[in-house]
């Protein structure tokens, strides 16, 4: 739970730093409008969820540097991901003005294929 505690620090950060600068630049509000606009949006959104699960992944590894990973290590952190962003939603949802990584099917969909892309050496 520490590592999927950590990547939602990591996600808020980020989310905090996007959204002070699209408050601050309209460049910055033209790419996300461009990032986020069909159909490219749904790649963005996909791809988005791939870096969690892949953020996520490196994080347990660097926490626990002794653990021996395998598919149900793995499918533990994409549950603990899960109740982290949960919560980060949940809590947080007043004090981002940006939320990249929500709770969307497709999101879930992109941090299991990156926990499981990243850690393609673990799989037994």
């Amino acid at each position: 739970m520490i590592t999927a505690v950590l990547t939602s620090i990591w996600i808020f950060v980020m989310e905090f730093f996007i959204g002070f600068g699209l408050a601050r630049s309209p460049l910055v509000q033209q790419v996300l409008i461009t990032l986020l606009s069909p159909p490219l949006g749904l790649i963005v959104t996909l791809a988005i969820g791939v870096g969690v699960g892949a953020l996520g992944l490196y994080l347990l590894e660097i926490v626990y540097a002794n653990l021996r990973i395998d598919t149900g290590i793995m499918w533990a952190l994409i549950l603990c991901l899960i109740v982290a962003i949960a919560l980060k939603v949940t809590v947080l949802a007043e004090a981002l003005p940006l939320t990249l990584v929500s709770l969307s099917q497709t999101q879930m969909i992109g941090v299991v294929l990156g926990v499981f892309w990243k850690g393609k050496r673990y799989w037994r």
